[in-house]
């Protein structure tokens, strides 16, 4: 009788050892509360953030280089000397450009790149570069912005109003054009607000540029 306790009791402790001894799978820790899981990175996500942090740098360091020529000196042409100062401006704004050649950015960058030829009184050369932005204008809202530089750069600084009307009549029929694109009622009231603007400042320009022409009349 003591044996087969014995052998009962070796039984039941072999079976307790054997469930304390069976491997469990290995987790880690449980997150704190209110910590979430990481994410495996989107890599194609941080490709396209990468690159348009290198256009947005681009573009702040031609707009700075542009500031800095432009505090040492006043309007009008370039002296002895200076045209290297002034290339590395040019030079900064088409490293931007070509970053972005069709977009926003090179858009801007274009109109900014035209007001330094402006600045140093080369019109001709900021009329080169207008004319491009206006060239390369992708979609109405881009055209709209080109045209109505254009339109600007005639009236202000070409003095020559006839044009800047046929370009203002241009920039019109762009923003005519423009869909209006809203998913929600916020979106479009910013478009409104946009178109607005850009209607309020086009029809500005052929004002005043219908003034100039009666008075050189």
């Amino acid at each position: 009788m003591r044996i087969a306790t014995l052998i009962v009791t070796s039984m039941l402790l072999g079976g307790v050892a054997a469930r304390a001894e069976k491997p469990r799978p290995l987790v880690g820790p449980a997150p704190a509360e209110g910590v979430k899981e990481a994410r495996p990175r989107d890599e194609a996500a941080d490709a396209a953030q990468r690159t348009y942090s290198a256009k947005v740098d681009a573009r702040d360091a031609a707009d700075l280089a542009r500031v800095a020529f432009e505090a040492k000196r006043r309007p009008g042409p370039l002296a002895d000397g200076e045209r290297p100062a002034f290339d590395a401006v040019v030079a900064a704004y088409r490293k931007a450009i070509d970053l972005d050649p069709v977009g926003e950015i090179g858009g801007y960058c274009r109109v900014r790149l035209a007001g330094a030829h402006q600045y140093v009184g080369d019109f001709d050369g900021a009329g080169r570069i207008l004319t491009e932005a206006v060239n390369v204008a992708r979609g109405p809202e881009a055209r709209v912005k080109a045209q109505y530089e254009m339109a600007l750069f005639e009236l202000q600084a070409r003095k020559r109003p006839a044009q800047a009307i046929e370009w203002a009549t241009r920039a019109r029929e762009a923003l005519d054009r423009t869909p209006d694109q809203a998913g929600n009622q916020a979106q479009a009231d910013h478009l409104a607000a946009i178109r607005a603007k850009w209607e309020t400042g086009i029809e500005q320009v052929i004002e005043r540029a219908g003034a100039e022409l009666k008075r050189e009349k």
